[in-house]
């Protein structure tokens, strides 16, 4: 996959992703889990919205 971001974007979205995966599993209650993963997906979805625009 060739995408047009910068690189300092791509490290700070793949830290990030990193980052709430860890906290997903480290957490203990399940509001800080739902929390962690709705951040996580929000993420994601930023990322693929920014590589499909940089795509273009």
């Amino acid at each position: 996959m060739k995408t047009n971001l910068p690189k300092e974007m791509l490290i700070l979205f793949s830290i990030s992703i990193f980052s709430n995966l860890i906290l997903i599993f480290l957490t203990d209650t399940i509001i800080q889990k739902v929390l962690s993963s709705l951040s996580l997906i929000i993420l994601l979805v930023v990322v693929c919205k920014e590589v499909k625009k940089n795509s273009n």
